[in-house]
């Protein structure tokens, strides 16, 4: 096994405080949360298990992808928990790639049939 494709960093993966990530109003489709006090805590336990994805816009991140993992974690910082999150940061994201993403990467709590109609 080549133990050098291990040992890479992904140059696109970073640790943010979870303050400095934006929301784009009205970008996010899910109006359903579900219970963010249950992933608070396994945030608190285990930590981002999945990392945001998102993109960099003259110096500010915005989220497109964990807006959940993103609130649960903003109810741990507000209980005063100090914390980075992973980040995945697009490569020339477009509107339409984006959309894409919202659809296809939904690994957490499933979207109603209502939420992926507004898709």
């Amino acid at each position: 096994m080549n133990t050098n494709l291990l040992q890479e960093k992904r140059s696109d993966l970073l640790q943010i405080d979870p303050r400095g990530i934006n929301v784009i109003e009205g970008f996010n489709v899910r109006q359903d949360y579900g219970d963010l006090q249950e992933l608070a805590n396994s945030i608190k336990e285990n930590g981002v298990r999945n990392a945001l994805r998102g993109y960099k816009k003259d110096g500010e991140y915005y989220v497109t992808d964990g807006h959940r993992r993103l609130a649960a974690c903003m109810m741990l910082v507000a209980d005063g928990a100090e914390m980075r999150v992973p980040f995945i940061t697009e490569k020339n994201p477009s509107e339409e790639r984006r959309i894409i993403e919202m659809y296809i990467c939904k690994d957490g709590k499933k979207l109603t049939p209502l939420e992926e109609a507004d898709i």
